[in-house]
Protein backbone atom coordinates (compact mmCIF):
# COMPACT_ATOMS: atom_id res chain seq x y z
CA UNK A 1 0.00 0.00 0.00
CA UNK A 2 2.83 2.54 0.70
CA UNK A 3 4.65 1.34 -2.53
CA UNK A 4 1.70 2.30 -4.24
CA UNK A 5 0.84 5.33 -2.96
CA UNK A 6 4.43 6.78 -3.21
CA UNK A 7 4.46 5.58 -6.90
CA UNK A 8 1.08 6.91 -7.48
CA UNK A 9 2.51 10.51 -6.45
CA UNK A 10 5.30 10.21 -8.34
CA UNK A 11 3.28 9.65 -11.30
CA UNK A 12 0.89 12.69 -10.83
CA UNK A 13 3.71 14.80 -10.26
CA UNK A 14 5.37 13.49 -13.17
CA UNK A 15 2.67 14.87 -14.97
CA UNK A 16 2.17 18.06 -13.87
CA UNK A 17 5.60 18.67 -14.64
CA UNK A 18 5.68 17.13 -18.21
CA UNK A 19 2.48 19.12 -18.73
CA UNK A 20 3.69 22.77 -17.77
CA UNK A 21 7.84 22.22 -18.90
CA UNK A 22 6.97 24.84 -21.54
CA UNK A 23 5.61 27.45 -18.81
CA UNK A 24 8.10 26.11 -15.89
CA UNK A 25 11.30 26.96 -18.38
CA UNK A 26 9.72 30.49 -19.74
CA UNK A 27 8.63 31.55 -15.87
CA UNK A 28 12.10 30.43 -14.32
CA UNK A 29 14.19 32.00 -16.74
CA UNK A 30 12.18 35.10 -16.74
CA UNK A 31 11.78 35.17 -12.55
CA UNK A 32 15.41 33.93 -11.49
CA UNK A 33 16.31 38.02 -11.49
CA UNK A 34 13.70 38.47 -8.33
CA UNK A 35 15.84 35.67 -6.29
CA UNK A 36 18.34 38.75 -5.63
CA UNK A 37 15.55 41.92 -4.93
CA UNK A 38 13.85 39.92 -3.15
CA UNK A 39 13.42 37.69 0.06
CA UNK A 40 13.54 34.10 0.75
CA UNK A 41 11.22 32.05 2.36
CA UNK A 42 13.69 30.84 5.12
CA UNK A 43 13.21 34.42 6.38
CA UNK A 44 10.27 33.56 7.69
CA UNK A 45 11.20 30.55 9.98
CA UNK A 46 9.98 30.64 13.81
CA UNK A 47 8.44 33.84 12.88
CA UNK A 48 5.12 33.79 14.46
CA UNK A 49 4.48 33.53 18.22
CA UNK A 50 3.68 30.19 19.23
CA UNK A 51 0.03 31.20 20.19
CA UNK A 52 -0.85 32.69 16.96
CA UNK A 53 -2.34 30.27 14.48
CA UNK A 54 -2.24 30.42 11.01
CA UNK A 55 -5.33 30.13 8.67
CA UNK A 56 -4.68 28.60 5.20
CA UNK A 57 -7.70 29.71 2.62
CA UNK A 58 -8.44 27.98 -0.03
CA UNK A 59 -10.97 28.38 -2.91
CA UNK A 60 -13.27 25.39 -2.61
CA UNK A 61 -17.17 25.81 -2.16
CA UNK A 62 -17.36 25.68 1.05
CA UNK A 63 -15.41 29.10 1.60
CA UNK A 64 -18.90 30.91 0.63
CA UNK A 65 -20.44 29.74 3.88
CA UNK A 66 -17.30 30.59 5.93
CA UNK A 67 -15.34 33.35 4.85
CA UNK A 68 -16.86 35.59 6.67
CA UNK A 69 -15.54 34.27 9.84
CA UNK A 70 -12.35 35.55 8.94
CA UNK A 71 -12.70 39.38 9.02
CA UNK A 72 -13.36 38.31 12.98
CA UNK A 73 -10.32 36.01 12.62
CA UNK A 74 -8.01 39.36 11.10
CA UNK A 75 -5.43 40.64 13.92
CA UNK A 76 -5.34 37.13 15.68
CA UNK A 77 -4.49 35.01 13.29
CA UNK A 78 -2.05 34.98 10.73
CA UNK A 79 -3.85 34.63 7.41
CA UNK A 80 -2.36 33.12 4.41
CA UNK A 81 -4.67 33.16 0.92
CA UNK A 82 -4.43 30.55 -1.80
CA UNK A 83 -4.55 32.63 -4.80
CA UNK A 84 -7.66 32.03 -5.91
CA UNK A 85 -9.37 32.80 -2.66
CA UNK A 86 -7.88 36.37 -3.17
CA UNK A 87 -11.19 37.77 -5.25
CA UNK A 88 -13.53 36.49 -2.50
CA UNK A 89 -11.46 37.32 0.08
CA UNK A 90 -11.28 41.25 -1.00
CA UNK A 91 -14.70 41.34 -2.00
CA UNK A 92 -15.43 41.21 2.04
CA UNK A 93 -12.56 43.94 2.85
CA UNK A 94 -10.65 40.75 4.11
CA UNK A 95 -6.63 41.35 3.87
CA UNK A 96 -4.63 38.35 3.86
CA UNK A 97 -1.33 38.89 5.59
CA UNK A 98 0.26 36.73 2.30
CA UNK A 99 -1.05 34.85 -0.38
CA UNK A 100 0.47 32.01 -2.44
CA UNK A 101 0.96 30.98 -5.75
CA UNK A 102 2.26 28.15 -7.31
CA UNK A 103 0.56 26.81 -10.97
CA UNK A 104 2.62 28.19 -13.65
CA UNK A 105 -0.68 28.93 -15.72
CA UNK A 106 -3.03 30.95 -13.63
CA UNK A 107 -4.68 32.87 -15.04
CA UNK A 108 -3.84 36.61 -14.79
CA UNK A 109 -7.85 37.22 -14.11
CA UNK A 110 -7.14 36.36 -10.37
CA UNK A 111 -4.75 38.70 -9.75
CA UNK A 112 -6.18 42.22 -11.92
CA UNK A 113 -7.73 43.56 -8.39
CA UNK A 114 -5.00 46.80 -7.55
CA UNK A 115 -5.41 46.11 -3.81
CA UNK A 116 -3.40 42.17 -4.58
CA UNK A 117 -0.61 43.81 -5.82
CA UNK A 118 0.51 45.32 -2.35
CA UNK A 119 0.24 42.03 -0.38
CA UNK A 120 3.19 40.09 0.34
CA UNK A 121 2.93 36.85 -2.57
CA UNK A 122 5.09 33.77 -1.48
CA UNK A 123 5.94 32.18 -4.96
CA UNK A 124 8.20 29.70 -6.35
CA UNK A 125 10.04 30.74 -9.51
CA UNK A 126 7.63 28.40 -11.60
CA UNK A 127 5.15 30.81 -10.81
CA UNK A 128 3.73 33.09 -14.06
CA UNK A 129 6.27 35.67 -14.83
CA UNK A 130 3.20 38.31 -15.40
CA UNK A 131 1.78 38.06 -11.84
CA UNK A 132 5.20 38.54 -10.57
CA UNK A 133 5.94 41.76 -12.76
CA UNK A 134 2.81 43.29 -11.85
CA UNK A 135 3.12 42.69 -8.07
CA UNK A 136 4.44 45.64 -6.38
CA UNK A 137 4.47 44.52 -3.17
CA UNK A 138 7.15 42.01 -0.88
CA UNK A 139 8.15 39.03 -3.32
CA UNK A 140 9.04 36.26 -0.56
CA UNK A 141 10.80 33.16 -3.42
CA UNK A 142 11.56 29.58 -2.64
CA UNK A 143 12.82 27.23 -5.20
CA UNK A 144 9.92 24.66 -6.76
CA UNK A 145 12.52 22.37 -6.80
CA UNK A 146 16.28 21.46 -5.45
CA UNK A 147 17.38 20.94 -8.85
CA UNK A 148 16.50 24.95 -8.91
CA UNK A 149 18.89 25.27 -6.27
CA UNK A 150 21.77 23.24 -7.37
CA UNK A 151 21.19 25.27 -10.65
CA UNK A 152 21.62 28.71 -8.97
CA UNK A 153 24.70 27.50 -7.09
CA UNK A 154 26.63 26.58 -10.08
CA UNK A 155 26.03 29.39 -11.60
CA UNK A 156 26.67 31.96 -8.88
CA UNK A 157 28.76 30.13 -6.88
CA UNK A 158 30.30 30.94 -3.57
CA UNK A 159 27.93 33.99 -3.53
CA UNK A 160 24.95 31.84 -3.01
CA UNK A 161 26.08 30.31 0.06
CA UNK A 162 26.68 33.61 1.35
CA UNK A 163 23.42 33.48 4.67
CA UNK A 164 21.93 36.34 2.96
CA UNK A 165 21.23 34.67 -0.41
CA UNK A 166 20.38 31.43 0.88
CA UNK A 167 17.46 29.84 -0.47
CA UNK A 168 15.33 26.19 0.36
CA UNK A 169 13.04 24.84 -1.56
CA UNK A 170 9.41 24.05 -0.09
CA UNK A 171 7.53 20.80 0.68
CA UNK A 172 4.55 20.97 -1.71
CA UNK A 173 1.53 17.89 -2.06
CA UNK A 174 1.09 19.39 -5.74
CA UNK A 175 -1.56 22.28 -4.81
CA UNK A 176 -1.05 25.70 -3.73
CA UNK A 177 -2.94 24.92 -0.06
CA UNK A 178 -0.08 22.80 0.08
CA UNK A 179 2.02 24.58 -0.18
CA UNK A 180 0.72 27.02 2.22
CA UNK A 181 0.59 24.97 4.37
CA UNK A 182 4.60 23.82 4.74
CA UNK A 183 4.37 28.29 5.39
CA UNK A 184 2.44 28.06 7.97
CA UNK A 185 4.49 24.86 9.30
CA UNK A 186 8.07 26.78 8.45
CA UNK A 187 6.62 29.83 10.55
CA UNK A 188 6.17 27.63 13.48
CA UNK A 189 3.01 27.82 13.57
CA UNK A 190 1.86 25.38 15.98
CA UNK A 191 -2.23 25.22 14.76
CA UNK A 192 -2.83 25.56 11.44
CA UNK A 193 -6.83 25.78 10.30
CA UNK A 194 -7.95 25.14 6.29
CA UNK A 195 -10.69 27.27 5.46
CA UNK A 196 -12.37 26.49 2.01
CA UNK A 197 -10.02 23.31 1.39
CA UNK A 198 -13.50 20.74 0.62
CA UNK A 199 -10.90 17.75 -1.08
CA UNK A 200 -13.98 16.43 -2.09
CA UNK A 201 -17.02 18.06 -4.27
CA UNK A 202 -19.55 18.49 -1.85
CA UNK A 203 -21.29 20.61 -4.43
CA UNK A 204 -21.77 20.50 -8.15
CA UNK A 205 -18.93 23.60 -8.40
CA UNK A 206 -15.19 23.76 -7.51
CA UNK A 207 -14.62 26.42 -6.52
CA UNK A 208 -16.37 29.46 -4.26
CA UNK A 209 -18.25 32.31 -5.62
CA UNK A 210 -16.90 35.11 -7.74
CA UNK A 211 -13.01 33.02 -8.76
CA UNK A 212 -13.65 32.37 -11.96
CA UNK A 213 -15.96 33.57 -14.29
CA UNK A 214 -16.56 30.21 -15.78
CA UNK A 215 -15.89 27.56 -13.19
CA UNK A 216 -15.52 24.07 -13.77
CA UNK A 217 -18.77 21.88 -12.74
CA UNK A 218 -19.57 18.21 -11.85
CA UNK A 219 -22.29 15.37 -12.13
CA UNK A 220 -21.73 14.34 -8.30
CA UNK A 221 -23.60 10.77 -9.55
CA UNK A 222 -20.74 10.18 -11.63
CA UNK A 223 -19.88 6.62 -10.51
CA UNK A 224 -15.96 6.72 -12.15
CA UNK A 225 -15.38 9.55 -9.21
CA UNK A 226 -12.81 8.35 -6.13
CA UNK A 227 -15.05 8.11 -2.97
CA UNK A 228 -13.37 9.54 0.28
CA UNK A 229 -15.01 9.69 3.61
CA UNK A 230 -16.21 13.29 4.74
CA UNK A 231 -16.10 14.67 8.05
CA UNK A 232 -19.33 13.35 8.86
CA UNK A 233 -18.73 10.33 7.85
CA UNK A 234 -20.55 9.90 5.10
CA UNK A 235 -18.65 8.65 1.59
CA UNK A 236 -18.19 11.41 -0.90
CA UNK A 237 -17.09 11.98 -4.50
CA UNK A 238 -13.59 13.28 -5.30
CA UNK A 239 -11.18 14.01 -8.07
CA UNK A 240 -7.94 12.24 -8.19
CA UNK A 241 -5.31 14.88 -7.43
CA UNK A 242 -8.28 16.22 -4.89
CA UNK A 243 -7.38 12.48 -2.81
CA UNK A 244 -3.52 12.76 -2.92
CA UNK A 245 -3.66 16.54 -1.31
CA UNK A 246 -5.90 14.54 1.46
CA UNK A 247 -3.55 12.16 2.03
CA UNK A 248 -0.29 14.46 1.46
CA UNK A 249 -2.01 16.37 4.67
CA UNK A 250 -2.16 13.38 6.84
CA UNK A 251 0.84 12.57 6.08
CA UNK A 252 2.56 15.82 6.98
CA UNK A 253 -0.08 15.80 10.22
CA UNK A 254 1.43 12.58 10.89
CA UNK A 255 5.22 13.53 10.63
CA UNK A 256 5.00 16.87 12.15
Amino acid sequence: HIFNKKIERIMFHWGTRVEFTNEIIRNNIKNFKYVYQHYSVNELYNSLPQNVPVIIVAAGPSLDKNIELLSKAKGKACIIACDTALKPLLRREIIPDFFVVVDPRKPLQLFDNPQIQQIPMITGLNAPYKVLEQHKGKKILYFDMPLEKELFSFVFGKECKNAKNVMHSLPTGGSVATSAFSVGRLMGAKTIILVGQDLALSKEKEHAEGTFIKDRTFDLEDKSLPKIEGIDGQMLPTLSNLKLYKEWFEDQIEVY
